[in-house]
């Protein structure tokens, strides 16, 4: 199954906020390892996209604003068009993961509660999930 980069941390949040049966959370767990090797991936490359577009001083360097959230990189305002662009990009590439049909249900029993624009996405990963546990079975929407 192909899912977009930029869903990749949703549906890893959604699966995670389960409770599930011993062998339901072998598969969710499996999936979630497999899942989370693609995520370190994203973020070593948006990592990469961020340091390539942001200020740097006179050795080079990123400049970083530290905050009590973290360190933030600083960006120039024509260098920001460039940054979401390329970001953009990358969070609309697709890898390819394996599922097994188990999924389509424990990814329905969660209790994540979406926050807005996040619902269309778990429902469309439930819907691909349950499509893929019956092919031949047309899945109805639960979207209203």
């Amino acid at each position: 199954m192909k899912i977009k980069k930029g869903k990749l941390k949703l549906i890893v949040e959604v699966l995670s906020d389960v409770k599930v049966s011993l062998s339901q959370g072998r598969v969710r767990d499996e999936f979630i390892r497999s899942v989370s090797e693609h995520i370190e991936t994203l973020n070593k490359d948006n990592n990469k996209i961020l340091e390539r577009f942001c200020k740097k001083d006179s050795k080079g360097n990123p400049i970083t604003i530290t905050t009590d959230k973290g360190i933030n990189y600083s960006f120039s305002a024509p260098n920001m068009k460039k940054l979401q662009r390329e970001v953009g990009l990358l969070m609309l590439e697709e890898v390819s993961v394996n599922v097994v049909p188990e999924l389509g249900e424990i990814a329905e029993s969660t209790n994540y509660s979406p926050k807005v624009g996040e619902a269309d996405t778990i429902f469309e990963f439930i819907e691909d999930l349950n499509a893929k546990a019956n092919p031949k079975k047309k899945v109805k929407s639960k979207k209203k």
